[in-house]
């Protein structure tokens, strides 16, 4: 089952919970997206921040509970790069390239602007894709791209580190009406500290992947991230022009 399929059940209450990725999490409720705003954060240590802050639960969590679900907690998903047959060092370097992206209009909107051809493409189907030249490359942490086995068709990584978005557990409104306040409040201090170990656990594997993308020759670059950032800045002005995300965005930038 598809991560969109667990999250419209976990809608309707035939699942209690799942975990899906932080730029599907949009298509519930719009504001999750601010999270998937390319750049939006400085580094990898203020997404960090951000994620162990009371941004999450006061801005996001709670604001899908018309849709059914709720937001439980946060979970580290390091830092969305781009990988293809050839070096992505610098925006122009994406043109005409057909560029897996989740089912997000934040993602397709960030690889329109720097001149790829965004296609969403289902998780579970991106190996094929690449494979049959279905896509030419795709976005992700290096993590999963050592993974799911990207690396065996794709050879050039580069950390441009476009996004930094968290994955989301979410509960059923339906069972979190069932459980007792001394329930809820349990269960929000197990998120927390989930979040944490999830953080720790995330870096040692990245660092891990790294070596192992190292060892088996793939070219990684670090391109500068100023004209990346520059091409999409735009996408940020107009997400600050909806009303009620400017007060959200701000509060995330000032971490």
């Amino acid at each position: 089952m598809g991560e969109r399929e667990t999250a419209e059940q976990t809608v309707t209450g035939a699942l209690d919970m799942c975990k899906i990725n932080g730029s599907l999490a949009e298509t519930f409720e719009p504001k999750y997206g601010i999270m998937s705003i390319p750049f939006m954060f400085r580094d990898y240590e203020q997404a960090k921040a951000f994620m162990l802050s009371d941004l999450p639960e006061k801005y996001f969590f709670h604001s899908s509970k018309d849709r059914g679900v709720i937001g439980l907690m946060l979970i580290a998903a390091g830092s969305r790069s781009f990988y293809a047959n050839k070096a992505i060092d610098k925006p122009e370097d994406l043109s005409g390239l057909k560029m897996r992206v989740p089912e997000s209009d934040m993602s397709m909107r960030m690889v329109r602007a720097m001149g790829g051809q965004p296609t969403p493409v289902p998780w579970s189907e991106i190996y094929s894709a690449l494979q049959q030249k279905i896509v030419d490359g795709a976005e992700n942490s290096i993590s999963s791209f050592v993974e799911q086995r990207h690396c065996e068709v794709n050879k050039y990584y580069s950390f441009d580190e476009h996004t930094m978005t968290p994955d989301v557990v979410l509960i059923s409104d339906l069972t979190w009406e069932t459980l007792s306040p001394e329930e809820q409040d349990i269960i929000k201090k197990a998120a927390k500290v989930g979040t944490q170990t999830s953080i720790t656990a995330w870096d040692e594997n990245d660092a891990k992947n790294l070596q192992k993308a190292k060892d088996m020759g793939i070219h990684l670059s670090y391109p500068d991230k100023q004209p990346f950032r520059d091409k999409t800045k735009f996408i940020l002005d107009e997400e600050m022009q909806k009303e009620g995300y400017k007060e959200i965005i701000e509060a995330i930038q000032k971490l």
